[in-house]
């Protein structure tokens, strides 16, 4: 109901108000027991023609990539790369590909597009480049990196729409959605959009018991634990 209401004022929305108009059809992700992913629908209004990207970047992580390598017969850890402040969460949505809109330049100043992030390796080796290729590779598998996964529509050359899809894995914190407005190659507008993600409900309790009490926590874990094996032994020997 609410996002219809937008809608319609969008459409009344007079030729010399602003070239982008932009809002989400949420602002809260809540991660309960059983959260299986989300989906945000990003939609707004653009005067004047142009082209629609929508960004959506999550926390920073400190994340760390390692490469698997067999010594005699055995697969192990190897050579490792440290990536610090890296996006936790990354997805771009726009209405025609990237390369067709937008220059390089003007992608990499804007931090348009996975592969142009600014994601610096600590070690790797000889060829810290081939794992930085793999963390966005193995982000994309996780849901966690996408871009035009779906892409944004516009119609009648006004009205614009892109879902951007959380896994089951996203982190918690801030978002930042952009909404960007292009003309001629270049980022014309630009529009902040906030999304907060956050646990809810039994697991946000055990989450934040395992966090800030961690010591406790770990000898509850392990009580409950022999006690689940005594229960166990004590129902098999009267079967």
């Amino acid at each position: 109901m609410r996002r219809l209401a937008v809608l319609l004022w969008l459409l009344a929305w007079p030729a010399a108000a602003q070239d982008l108009v932009a809002d989400l059809s949420q602002r809260r992700i809540d991660i309960s027991t059983g959260f299986s992913g989300a989906e945000v629908l990003v939609f707004g209004a653009i005067e004047g023609g142009g082209d629609v990207v929508v960004v959506a970047r999550g926390p920073s992580q400190d994340l760390v990539v390692r490469r698997k390598e067999r010594h005699f017969g055995i697969w192990i850890n190897g050579t490792e790369a440290r990536f610090d402040a890296a996006p936790g969460f990354y997805a771009v949505a726009s209405s025609r590909p990237l390369a067709d809109i937008l220059p390089e330049q003007e992608r990499r100043r804007g931090r348009v597009g996975a592969d142009l992030l600014p994601l610096v390796p600590r070690g790797g080796g000889t060829n810290p480049e081939a794992f930085r290729a793999a963390l966005i590779e193995l982000r994309d598998q996780q849901g966690l990196f996408g871009e035009n996964d779906p892409a944004a529509t516009v119609v009648g050359g006004k009205l614009f729409s892109a879902r951007i899809a959380f896994p089951a894995t996203v982190v918690t914190g801030q978002y930042r959605i952009e909404a960007l407005l292009v003309r001629d190659g270049r980022i014309m507008v630009a529009r902040d959009l906030s999304l907060t993600v956050r646990r809810v409900g039994l697991g946000a309790d055990l989450w934040r018991f395992a966090h800030d009490m961690p010591l406790l926590y770990g000898m509850a874990s392990l009580l409950i634990a022999a006690l689940a094996g005594w229960l166990g032994s004590v129902l098999f020997r009267r079967n």
